[in-house]
């Protein structure tokens, strides 16, 4: 079982690879709102026809031309950054198509970079249930890491998320999402003054009084 919170109706919904299964993109569609998935190799057949898409399409002049193309680079604390993001809204040659619903393109992000002239390459693949332009969807991709990267530090801070040693089945996935939502019932907690996420978890695991007046918080949102 995979917890999920309820996204808003004609949201773009970016989860990491994690959350590249079939029930959370229905999911994600029923509710009316749009996926970008990440996709890795706990989906192997389609990371692998993806990934062979695009090797292909760059070579073929015809398939080339189909491709929405959009580059940009970043410079940040001494790192120079390159991304190229290529779309394809043509899927209906993928074998599986019919098991993700309402599969409409799939996105490949080559990121280059550059810091103290040693140089890094790496690939990602997504999938999503919208036709996207490369510019709008390198938009939300980028969105999504950078306030994912954000959110994992503060996780790993407060939690030791980094340390965690439970990967069975789903339970990473869950445990994920359960200390997000600690995280922002500990955040709109205001009475414990000066107290971070770590000390007001603490607090709380000690405390029963005040680990209820955190859940409180949860009931009336």
């Amino acid at each position: 079982m995979i917890i999920m919170l309820k996204p808003s109706k004609g949201a773009t919904v970016t989860i990491d690879a994690m959350g590249c299964q079939v029930d959370i993109a229905a999911t994600i569609v029923d509710q009316g709102a749009v996926y970008i998935l990440a996709l890795k190799k706990n989906q192997p057949n389609l990371y692998e026809s993806v990934e062979e898409y695009f090797k292909w399409a760059r070579t073929e002049p015809i398939e080339k031309k189909q491709l929405k193309e959009y580059s940009y680079e970043e410079h940040d604390h001494g790192r120079h950054i390159h991304r190229k993001v290529e779309v394809c809204n043509d899927v209906s040659w993928i074998v599986t198509v019919r098991e993700w619903k309402q599969l409409s393109s799939i996105i490949c992000v080559t990121r280059k970079g550059e810091r103290e002239g040693r140089q890094t390459e790496e690939t990602a693949y997504y999938i999503s249930s919208k036709e996207w332009e490369a510019e709008a969807a390198a938009k939300c991709i980028q969105g999504h890491w950078s306030i994912e990267n954000n959110l994992h530090w503060s996780l790993d801070t407060a939690f030791n998320e980094d340390e965690s040693q439970i990967f069975r089945g789903n339970a990473q996935v869950n445990l994920n999402v359960v200390r997000k939502i600690a995280q922002g019932l500990l955040k709109s907690e205001t009475s414990f003054k000066g107290g971070s996420i770590r000390r007001k978890s603490n607090r709380a695991a000690m405390m029963n009084d005040y680990a209820e007046l955190v859940l409180k918080l949860g009931v009336k949102q």
